[in-house]
């Protein structure tokens, strides 16, 4: 998704202003759908998390309990959710990493969420702990939240300011 692409500097030295590897020319579809891909997977994931594997896994874990302590488990869930996204966002902004300031992000934020979502199944298919499951969701938030509190920077990166409607469109859309 994103680029090496080169950094304005301020007066000061300090990155700012990021210059778009597609320069000021309209992006094509492809490139549109390219950028917001991850908004799909991401709304994909959590639909599929928070509609179908929560109440199933709490149903097997808490029995009778299960309401509650799915009210707990998305609750307890909903702090990292609120946190996580704005530290994550703000550090990929000053990221000076030569693989783009926002890629080690997304990567590492994917990486926890894959291994916060192994976590949660060995937690119910063979550990049958819903301590362990409520710090494998927490993970997974985690990972998840670093990930797109990173990713929100990359329309303004990398599409040009003519495209930002369009693209947010596309964003949209692929969140749908």
């Amino acid at each position: 998704m994103e680029s090496n692409y080169p950094r304005e500097s301020s007066e000061s030295g300090a990155s700012g202003v990021v210059t778009s590897p597609y320069g000021n020319r309209p992006l094509t579809l492809i490139e549109h759908l390219t950028i917001s891909m991850f908004w799909f997977a991401t709304n994909f994931h959590w639909g599929a998390l928070l509609l179908i594997l929560l109440p199933g896994d709490m149903k097997t874990l808490a029995g009778e309990h299960k309401a509650q302590m799915l009210g707990y488990v998305t609750g307890f869930g909903a702090i990292p959710a609120l946190i996580v996204p704005l530290i994550s966002g703000a550090m990929s902004d000053r990221c000076q990493r030569k693989e783009g300031r926002r890629k080690p992000f997304i990567a590492t934020g994917v990486i926890l969420n894959v291994i916060g979502l192994a976590m949660m199944a060995s937690s119910v298919a063979v550990l049958k702990s819903l301590p362990i499951y409520f710090v494998s969701y927490a993970v997974v938030q985690i990972g998840s939240n670093i990930a797109s509190g990173a990713y929100m920077g990359v329309i303004p990166d990398v599409v040009p300011k003519s495209e930002h409607g369009k693209a947010s469109g596309f964003m949209a859309l692929m969140s749908q």
